[in-house]
């Protein structure tokens, strides 16, 4: 990564617009939350999103202006859906054009089409998209619009540099020099070297810990599918599963089924995650797909070793030539994976302090300035 001074000679737009979907909870949102935090200390940042602000889970600076428009979702006939997003784009641009901000940077899919149909012809428009569009598809009119709208972004910007080669391929074939690479990131707590081995050293009783969203994609049932064949060899161990979602029902019921009450627990969405990465000793992933998971970035910070499913391009470039963990292709591979991870004091030890080396370097002061770099272009400098 490059160093804070490669990016100290522009200044930023002295007004910044932040677009999301929501912040109730998620990698993006936190990822988002955090950005706008840092801009604040720079330049006037105004964080909106098409949520209600009453559903925020995520603190923000008191300098940041909160918008929330409620405009998430439209029931109705099958011309609701173009009805709701005309009014999502007119709402944007209108909550926005008084103000007159002078960089707009969005995050997600959908509401990435929406920023740009709103904003694109008059001020600079940042994307970033946040999963990878290959595997997580939208419906076919979004797919289209996201052809017409994503080419008029000013910048797009990508988790890893996978997904940048894709992108220049696809839809900025004709521009590949908008599409930037700038990986997750995350704000740690201090670490102790010392602290982490005595902490681990004392303890008798061990948690497996999953934290994130309860959806589909997330295949949380192959972790439930590999404990309730390795629980009762490890009475030692408990899985924690730590998030909120709508698949959240079906997993307990699949959990009450097969798992022994004792070696399982649930918790709601938390906003003291580091807590729970402190107090854990494995962490798993087992997806289908991902972006760049803030979970893993957090996981390997607080030390801890994983098991992982090789699910996305920045979680391989991780893992690769290391041994922060293990990453695997198949749930029988998670299965066996998993089994040598609860056995092995020592490995886990071993590969904890490995995943908390590997992953230093994308903390927020190292990431910020390559933000600070892409919204302080050529193209956000009409001041």
């Amino acid at each position: 990564m490059s160093s804070q001074s490669a990016f100290s000679e522009k200044p930023l737009p002295d007004r910044i617009e932040l677009v999301i979907h929501g912040l109730a909870g998620g990698g993006s949102e936190r990822q988002m939350a955090c950005l706008a935090n840092h801009l604040v200390k720079k330049s006037d940042v105004r964080l909106v999103t098409l949520s209600s602000a009453s559903e925020d889970r995520y603190q923000l600076d008191d300098r940041i202006e909160r918008r929330g428009l409620g405009l998430v979702s439209t029931t109705g006939g099958w011309w609701r859906g173009p009805l709701g997003n005309w009014q999502r784009i007119r709402a944007l641009y209108e909550d926005g054009r008084d103000w007159g901000p002078k960089a707009i940077v969005s995050f997600c899919d959908s509401t990435n089409i929406l920023a740009l149909a709103a904003w694109a012809s008059s001020v600079p428009v940042i994307i970033s998209e946040r999963s990878d569009p290959r595997k997580q598809k939208l419906s076919f009119l979004w797919e289209v619009f996201r052809r017409i709208q994503y080419p008029r972004a000013s910048q797009c910007v990508v988790q890893s540099d996978d997904l940048k080669e894709y992108y220049q391929r696809t839809l900025f074939r004709k521009s590949p020099e908008k599409v930037v690479t700038i990986p997750s990131a995350i704000e740690a707590p201090l670490f102790d070297e010392k602290d982490w081995i005595e902490n681990h050293s004392r303890r008798n009783r061990f948690t497996c810990l999953y934290m994130g969203r309860f959806s589909r994609e997330k295949r949380i049932d192959r972790i439930l599918h590999a404990w309730s064949q390795l629980a009762a060899h490890h009475p030692d161990w408990r899985l924690k599963l730590v998030g909120e979602g709508p698949e959240k029902s079906r997993l307990q019921s699949l959990a009450d089924a097969s798992i022994p009450p004792q070696s399982i627990q649930w918790e709601s969405w938390t906003t003291d995650a580091w807590k729970e990465w402190q107090q854990a000793d494995l962490f798993v992933l087992t997806s289908d797909y991902e972006g760049f998971p803030q979970s893993v970035l957090e996981g390997m910070t607080a030390g801890l070793p994983s098991v992982v499913m090789n699910c996305s391009p920045a979680i391989e470039s991780l893992y690769r030539d290391s041994r922060a963990g293990l990453l695997v292709d198949s749930e029988t591979e998670f299965v066996s994976g998993l089994k040598r991870m609860l056995s092995s004091a020592e490995e886990r030890r071993d590969m904890g302090w490995e995943a908390h080396q590997i992953a230093r370097p994308y903390q927020w002061q190292n990431v910020a300035p390559m933000w600070e770099q892409v919204i302080a272009g050529p193209e956000t400098r009409g001041r």
